[in-house]
């Protein structure tokens, strides 16, 4: 899938820069709870599962 590539292609990408994954893991996690506590409860919740996606696809080994 479209989604499954661009998820490994930046996993790669930051692997082949030497960016510590757990480190880029936390940063997506913080940066969701930031994002939704500015969004309203609905659009938190419509949100919430993209950065879940992104944030599990990046915890993922190859």
């Amino acid at each position: 899938m479209i989604e499954d590539i661009g998820l490994v292609g930046a996993r790669e990408m930051y692997n082949s820069l030497g960016v510590p994954m757990p480190g880029m893991v936390e940063a997506m996690k913080t940066m969701k709870d930031a994002s939704l506590a500015l969004l309203s409860d609905q659009q938190a919740k419509l949100s919430s599962p993209y950065f879940d996606f992104l944030i599990q696809g990046m915890q993922t080994s190859t």
